[in-house]
This record gives C-alpha cells, sequence and structure tokens, in this order.
C-alpha cells in the first residue's frame, strides 16, 4: 500500500490532476451575488412570493367578491358582526400576529447565520492545520517517501472529514435517508480510493464517520511526529490539534443547530394564528372597504407580509440541505479540495525569493510605493 501511495505521489508530481479532477467552470447562479438585484424579484426557483402570493390572491378574492355582495345587499345580515366593525380589536390581533412572526424571523435568521459561520470556522480550522503540520514537513529529516506518504494521507483525510461532515448535517436534515440519496456523499474527494480495503471497510460500516476520520488523523499526527517524519515544536503540534479540535467544536456546533428544531408549540401557535388571521382579513375588509377592488387589494398585502415572512422562516431556520436556499455545500467541499491539492502543488513547494534589484531601503524616496497587484502581474506570463 506504502508503494502504491508513493507511486501515486510521484504521479501526482508530475501531473497534479490525476489526484482531482478540478472543474473551474463549476458555477451555480442562484449561490453567487453578483448582478443578482435585477433577476432577484422575479426568480422563483427558491422564492417564497408564488406560495404566499397564491395564500394572498385567495383571500384578495373572497375579500373582493365579499365586499362586492355587500355593496349589492346581499349580506344585510354582515353588519350584526360587531366585532369586524371594531378597528382596535383587529389591530390588536394583527399587532400580535405580526409580533410572533417576526419574532420566529429573527430566530430562524440566527440560526441561519450561525449555522453559515461554524461551517465555515470547521472549514478554515482544518485546513490551517493542515497547512501547519505540511509547513514542517520540509524541515524534516525523515525518508522523504515517508514524508511524502504522511501528506498524502492528510490530505485524503482531511478531505474525507470535510466531506462528512457535510453529510451527516445533510442526512440529520432530510431525516436520515439513505447514504445514496445524500448529495454529499457524491461528493468529489481526493482519491479516497488510494486507502487500503479495511479503511474504507471500517469507514463505511461505522455510523459515526466523522468522529472516526477525527480520530485517524489526530493519532496519525501524534504517531508522525513520534516517528519523527515531521518534528514540529511541541507548542506549534499542540496548536495544530487545537485547530483540529476547534474544527470539530465548529461542526457540533453545526449539528446542533440540525439536530434541534424550532420548537414545535411555539411553530403550531404560529401556524394557527397565521390560518386565522388569512380567514378573517376577508371578513374584516368588507366593514373598512367599500371597493371591491381596494378589499380585495389591501387584503392581498396584509395576508402576502404575514405568509412571506413565515415562509422565509421556515426556508432560513436550517441551513443545511439541498434546498435552493440551502448552503452550496458542493461548491464549499470543491474549494476545500482546491485548497488541500494546493498544498502539494508546484505553487505551493517554492518558497518566495528576491531579485537582485529588488529595493532594501523602504525609507528610500524612490520606493515606487503606489505599485498594485493588478500592475506588478500584468506582465507576468500565465492566467488570472
Amino acid at each position: 500500500v506504502v508503494d502504491l501511495v508513493v507511486a501515486t505521489s510521484q504521479l501526482a508530481a508530475e501531473d497534479p490532476a490525476i489526484l482531482l479532477p478540478l472543474d473551474a467552470e463549476v458555477h451555480i447562479q442562484q449561490k453567487q451575488g453578483l448582478c443578482r438585484f435585477p433577476t432577484a424579484p422575479l426568480s422563483a426557483a427558491s422564492s417564497v412570493a408564488p406560495r404566499s402570493g397564491a395564500a394572498a390572491f385567495l383571500s384578495g378574492v373572497v375579500s373582493s367578491s365579499l365586499t362586492w355582495a355587500s355593496g349589492k345587499g346581499w349580506m344585510s345580515n354582515y353588519h350584526d358582526l360587531h366585532v369586524t366593525t371594531n378597528k382596535a380589536a383587529w389591530l390588536i390581533y394583527s399587532g400580535l400576529v405580526g409580533f410572533l412572526i417576526v419574532f420566529r424571523m429573527n430566530q430562524a435568521y440566527q440560526r441561519f447565520w450561525e449555522g453559515c459561520a461554524a461551517v465555515h470556522r470547521m472549514r478554515v480550522d482544518w485546513f490551517m492545520a493542515s497547512c501547519l503540520l505540511m509547513a514542517y514537513c520540509r524541515t524534516s529529516k525523515a525518508n522523504p517517501s515517508s514524508v511524502r506518504n504522511f501528506q498524502l494521507k492528510l490530505i485524503r483525510l482531511v478531505s474525507l472529514i470535510h466531506a462528512a461532515a457535510l453529510a451527516e448535517l445533510e442526512q440529520i436534515t432530510v431525516h436520515e435517508v439513505p447514504y445514496e440519496n445524500v448529495a454529499a456523499y457524491q461528493f468529489e474527494l481526493l482519491d479516497p480510493a488510494g486507502f487500503d480495503n479495511d479503511t474504507l471497510k471500517s469507514l463505511k460500516v461505522s455510523h459515526r464517520k466523522v468522529e472516526l476520520l477525527f480520530a485517524w488523523i489526530m493519532m496519525m499526527t501524534v504517531q508522525s511526529a513520534d516517528e519523527g517524519v515531521m518534528e514540529p515544536p511541541p507548542p506549534v503540534l499542540s496548536q495544530a490539534m487545537q485547530l483540529l479540535c476547534k474544527g470539530m467544536d465548529s461542526f457540533h456546533d453545526a449539528l446542533r443547530i440540525t439536530c434541534i428544531p424550532f420548537p414545535f408549540p411555539y411553530v403550531q401557535s404560529c401556524d394557527m394564528l397565521i390560518l386565522l388571521h388569512c380567514l378573517m382579513t376577508p371578513v374584516v375588509m368588507v366593514s373598512w372597504c367599500e371597493s371591491p377592488v381596494w378589499a380585495g387589494v389591501l387584503t392581498f398585502l396584509q395576508v402576502f407580509c404575514i405568509q412571506a415572512l413565515d415562509k422565509i422562516s421556515l426556508e432560513i431556520e436550517d441551513p443545511f440541505g439541498q434546498d435552493p436556499n440551502d448552503l452550496d455545500c458542493f461548491e464549499m467541499q470543491r474549494q476545500m479540495n482546491n485548497h488541500l491539492v494546493l498544498l502539494l502543488r508546484g505553487k505551493a513547494a517554492p518558497l518566495p525569493e528576491l531579485t537582485l534589484g529588488s529595493f532594501t531601503d523602504f525609507e528610500d524616496a524612490s520606493l515606487p510605493t503606489r505599485q498594485t497587484v493588478h500592475g506588478i502581474l500584468t506582465g507576468i506570463e500565465g492566467k488570472w
């Protein structure tokens, strides 16, 4: 197995694309923020407007019909319902519904950003730990094949644990679907087939894949440091271990948001109040408006606002899954793989060097202090 890994590393040094077929043209338009504002109001793929508008349109039609019937004198007993003519009572009820919906919206918004922040912290911490360990492999006095073996195993395991973490977050969100239906298990990885069959079997049968991979990374790091494959100072090794642990903490923070749903009694109460609001608004508008058109318009606006806020809170309270408004985990995994491969590719291997004509005195008045990245790299060969 070691010979196979070493052979793979030699091939990867000549052609890094062997490790992973990187797709630089993958773009998910919905997740991008460029030029999004002009088309956002018309987008229906991930919008709550169609569902909210359907309920609001139905209420508006009912309100217009009741107002028109009342104007024709077909509802002579309608004015006996004095509760509908009491504006204060209706305003209090509408204010209560609005307060509850806005509070739920605020909590869902916090859950969304906490989940996003936790997943990004997880990715950053695991990559920083990998970069720190790979940096000390450069100064290792051990056999180069052993050092390369450690590096190849490390990036494979980190790529695996990142995908497994995203898969577990998605799987819990969609209520324990079969593994083959979890989108995160279809993400590209950094050559997991390079591991031996016993390793892959242990990973397959494990119901705690993230914890198993995390334990493998920790034990492999300690064993490699003990064998001298890499020799970081104890404080640096401790820092790398802390970064790995912080990434695991961030994963469990995201898992907490997925495992613990919004309290059901609160959701149930909001749904009942919204339903009553949809039913009562057309009736109330009859006593406030004489025009069927304006009764329908005002009813539509009230019901649409309440429905839209409720649907938005449902969409964003859990950012993990396959819905259009969820995090783009495919792109996150692709970027993580690109970052890990960068640690092995030639771009990261050579360290920066200064030319003979470089400035050494930064107090020199002739120093071109206004040099920019674009100005410097424009004349350099290669694509941006």
